[in-house]
């Protein structure tokens, strides 16, 4: 016989429902606890956060965007603000086919998201045809004849947004989608053309401590069943829930970890921008009063993985105080998912005033060139950890070689090239 109670206990100074399971065995009773939520769908351990993100009706200034959400770490749902968008009033299927179809697109084998799964590359025109009836998710960043489709809110139009935008990414279903839990070291304003979007945020805070695949950033906790045994990080975290409907932007800030279901034929633009640790005021007393859209063509993708990097570097440095040295490496390989002893190497070169610590003024000076190279030593060192992650055969890790290489000059961070969505 079986005797289930719901009792509230505490572990680890924060407050988690257990769910006690009492086993009469023939020598007695056998207590168990499980988490509550154990074994079923994300966000099933607690109710999310109340109130929840913010509701917008009308795009914030770029300033206010910077100040209130960029800088403060806060994500808000922008209603209704893609319908005037062409891509919402033209993106059809018939439409794309006539317009686009001949552009090769990536496309993912597997609505429920799967970093292992095979990438394809076909036509958009085939993509149509196949994908009402098939397991299939196009995910394909934005060519650029169709950034004419698409129109930057007036949130990025000046400060320095615009020269900083990194990537633009069509994600495009029959619905059905399940990401992986994860976070992008970007921020992210994605719109949505059709269909409806559900997402869980957890703070940046409670995401800092989940135990991500470095190469990535996401875990392997299954969406749909979340093992809290396994991923003890999902049982007691605080979430928000977002619903999205066509014609909505949402803005998720940088390092916020996410999941996202997709319903109906899904259709969606994000855009990616490197995290600003500065607000170019010059930049918008120069372009003076703003309009509400611009279209993505008259700005395109400026950005390049190095400052992508260079804002990462910054934003460790500012995370932990100020300044970071040998005393920060095992945070370092954390967060950038790279080796200790690249990391190390890689410091020590920033360390321009051989201070034993770097400060982000000294990261600031270093040239393009160089930190192009730093890119293609933590890429590498990334590589190599999943390599050991799959198969550690105890070696002894070397620095990267060219390392080496970098020299100090006057005047795109590890970036996963898996995609995943939002």
């Amino acid at each position: 016989m079986i005797l289930l109670y719901h009792l509230k206990l505490t572990m680890m100074r924060a407050p988690c429902s257990f769910l006690v399971i009492l086993l009469v065995t023939s020598t007695g009773y056998v207590v168990e606890t499980q988490p509550t939520g154990h074994l079923l769908p994300l966000g099933s351990h607690q109710p999310a956060e109340s109130p929840g993100v913010d509701v917008l009706h009308a795009a914030p200034s770029p300033e206010d965007f910077y100040r209130e959400y960029v800088e403060a770490s806060r994500p808000f749902v922008l209603k209704n603000h893609a319908r005037d968008m062409p891509a919402f009033k033209y993106w059809t299927d018939q439409y794309l086919r006539s317009t686009y179809g001949h552009i090769k697109v990536d496309v993912e084998q597997g609505k429920k998201e799967n970093r292992s799964n095979s990438l394809w590359v076909i036509p958009l025109s085939e993509f149509l045809d196949r994908y009402n009836d098939s397991d299939m998710y196009m995910v394909h960043s934005l060519p650029k004849e169709m950034m004419g489709d698409i129109w930057l809110i007036k949130s990025l139009l000046c400060g320095g947004f615009t020269s900083n935008i990194i990537d633009a990414v069509t994600w495009f279903s029959s619905g059905g989608t399940k990401s992986v839990i994860h976070f992008d070291a970007l921020d992210n304003i994605n719109c949505l053309f059709d269909g409806s979007k559900e997402l869980i945020l957890f703070p940046r805070s409670h995401s800092e401590k989940f135990n991500l695949k470095s190469r990535g950033s996401y875990s392997t906790a299954d969406v749909d069943r979340i093992d809290l045994i396994k991923y003890p990080e999902f049982a007691n975290v605080p979430w928000y829930n977002v619903t999205m409907q066509p014609g909505d932007c949402l803005y998720i800030p940088y390092r916020w970890a996410h999941s996202v279901r997709s319903w109906g034929r899904n259709l969606a633009i994000n855009i990616w921008f490197v995290h600003m640790h500065k607000f170019d005021y010059e930049d918008c007393l120069v372009k003076g009063q703003l309009p509400e859209f611009a279209p993505l063509s008259s700005h395109g993708i400026s950005a390049e993985n190095e400052d992508q990097m260079r804002g990462e570097m910054i934003d460790f440095i500012k995370y932990n105080g100020g300044s970071i040295g040998q005393k920060d490496m095992q945070a370092a390989v954390k967060y950038f998912g790279a080796t200790e002893k690249d990391l190390s190497v890689i410091f020590d070169f920033m360390d321009t005033n051989r201070d034993g610590k770097v400060v982000v003024r000294e990261v600031e000076k270093i040239n393009y060139e160089s930190f192009k190279k730093l890119v293609e030593v933590l890429e590498a060192s990334g590589d190599d950890d999943d390599e050991e992650d799959d198969d550690d055969d105890g070696g002894e890790e070397e620095p990267a070689e060219n390392m080496n290489e970098i020299t100090s000059k006057e005047p795109k961070s590890h970036l996963d090239t898996n995609k995943s969505e939002l």
